[in-house]
């Protein structure tokens, strides 16, 4: 159909050379920066934590689930961590307990000093 040149197949072939130079220049780096995004991924994936955390109701005290926690520790082959976080009124927290180096699956109580009943708050709506 078209005859090109010899001049015209040079820069041609010049074109050809400078566009595959350019797309092999961006692929290495690309190729590096996504294995090493996708190990960081997978890593934060590995470790992430998955907590069971529970707050006590009305009138109980942080050691609200201290025989639920016993019976869950029984049934598994490996014991849970227990952190007990305490909330004042005055905006102090206090802890015991710590949170097991490798434990995915903490067990974390949070127990508020006003934890009183709400049941009197609603008496006087409609």
């Amino acid at each position: 159909m078209f005859k090109l040149t010899n001049r015209q197949q040079r820069r041609s072939l010049w074109v050809l050379l400078v566009g595959l130079f350019l797309l092999v220049a961006l692929l290495i780096p690309t190729t590096s920066w996504v294995k090493s995004r996708t190990k960081e991924k997978a890593a934060q994936h590995n470790s992430q934590l998955s907590p069971l955390i529970m707050i006590p109701g009305s009138s109980a005290t942080k050691n609200r689930f201290d025989t639920l926690v016993k019976l869950l520790n029984q049934g598994s082959a490996t014991k849970h961590s227990l952190l007990k976080v305490e909330v004042y009124n005055s905006g102090k927290i206090t802890y015991t307990g710590k949170i097991r180096r490798g434990d995915t699956e903490p067990i974390i109580v949070v127990a508020f000093e006003n934890n009183g009943s709400t049941l009197n708050l609603v008496d006087g709506l409609p």
